[in-house]
């Protein structure tokens, strides 16, 4: 797995802004912190010591970059450890989520983005020397979500599935382009076909159930939600809604 150049990089930070591991007091479970809490912690050191337990202690690093992502959002580097740890455990559509959130937030030219890419790409492809120029289609079209421009971002997801074929990270965007799009039959579709390939991706049945509250399928909605807790009671998704 590809953990050593991440942990390399995150380690030679630490190394220089001399962070050590007494400078996190120990994170017992995932949930949203008090504004007391959170000056209790340094962001950028709970990146940086999540990467490096990446490899010793996977599940405290898991923890660790949970509670980032909650807790610090804009902070870089927290999904990208959630993505090499959900890669590891063969999770591969949750590790192209967390590579794309990656990716957003940070920009496929800085350090973690470049890096999210291009795992983002051996994803896509299952192998190195996947065709960068339609990773960064598809970047572009997870742009044009989060700008609200539902049409387009469906439009070039098409297109590169018509590359790529069926895959379940792009169908989860693509039913979440269609959503955007006001789409919503055509979107629930969608989730439901993603989940059909993966059906204990308990992201997907939370964005299902998102959908079919939004069209006023409030019954649909609560089954929805209830099959994600079944499937991932511990999701830190739940703990952000």
């Amino acid at each position: 797995m590809r953990t050593g150049r991440l942990s390399a990089v995150m380690f030679v930070v630490m190394a220089v802004v001399g962070v050590t591991a007494r400078a996190e007091e120990p994170i017992r479970d995932v949930r949203v912190w008090s504004d007391a809490e959170k000056k209790t912690h340094n962001p950028e050191a709970m990146a940086q010591l999540a990467s490096v337990l990446a490899d010793r202690d996977p599940k405290t690093s898991e923890l660790m970059a949970r509670n980032g992502v909650l807790n610090f959002p804009n902070q870089r580097g927290f999904h990208l450890v959630l993505g090499v740890l959900h890669e590891r455990k063969g999770e591969i559509a949750e590790a192209y989520w967390e590579y794309s959130y990656e990716m957003l937030l940070e920009g496929p030219g800085s350090e973690t983005g470049e890096i999210a890419a291009e795992y983002t790409a051996k994803l896509l492809d299952g192998k190195a020397g996947a065709d960068r120029a339609e990773v960064m289609d598809t970047i572009s079209a997870l742009q044009k979500f989060a700008n609200n421009d539902g049409k387009a971002a469906a439009d070039t997801l098409t297109r590169v599935m018509a590359k790529r074929g069926e895959r379940v990270p792009l169908l989860v965007y693509l039913a979440g382009a269609k959503d955007v799009a006001g789409d919503h039959p055509g979107a629930q579709a969608t989730y439901r076909r993603a989940l059909q390939l993966a059906p204990s991706l308990a992201p997907v049945w939370i964005e299902l159930s998102q959908s079919l509250q939004r069209s006023g399928d409030q019954a649909g909605a609560k089954a929805a939600l209830d099959q994600a807790r079944k499937v991932d009671p511990k999701s830190w998704r739940f703990a952000a809604r």
